[in-house]
């Protein structure tokens, strides 16, 4: 279960992040270890056993990343397009984003967006509520799980 966020442009979704070759390279620079390529092209052979649907959603292009930190990570996604508007962001783990996200936006005047209530997190706050709400809400999922799990 991650963290679902969105990043955007200060400025608003209208406005891009900026062009994908700087885009990428700022994530490379602002992350190190992070990077957003283009993901593998899935085997024939495997997406002959999707849906159509489902096939049209592993072919169409995009963009993937990956940063690891101290105790969660990120996986990024966006469009594979000349200008970058939106970067989508799973954060899975216990570890604390929260300066990682201030390091990689800040400078950019970019924003992160809470994808469950669309509120924009604050970067000044080490501990913003929407990552103390989330980890709250899994917390209490997973033990509900272990206890249907032990019944």
């Amino acid at each position: 279960m991650p963290w679902e966020i969105y990043i955007l442009s200060e400025a608003g979704d209208e406005v891009p992040l900026g062009a994908k070759g700087a885009v990428v390279d700022w994530i490379a620079t602002a992350l190190p270890w992070g990077d957003l390529q283009s993901p593998p092209i899935r085997p024939a052979e495997i997406l002959e056993t999707f849906s159509e649907e489902v096939r049209k959603a592993f072919t169409q292009s995009g963009l993937e990343g990956f940063y690891e930190g101290d105790g969660f990570t990120f996986e990024f996604f966006c469009s594979d397009q000349p200008y970058i508007h939106c970067l989508h962001a799973d954060v899975r783990g216990r570890g604390n984003p929260m300066p990682i996200l201030k390091q990689l936006c800040l400078p950019k005047q970019w924003v992160v967006v809470n994808a469950a209530d669309n509120s924009k997190v604050d970067l000044s706050n080490e501990k913003a509520s929407q990552w103390q709400e989330f980890n709250i809400w899994s917390s209490r999922a997973i033990d509900a799980i272990r206890d249907d799990d032990e019944s």
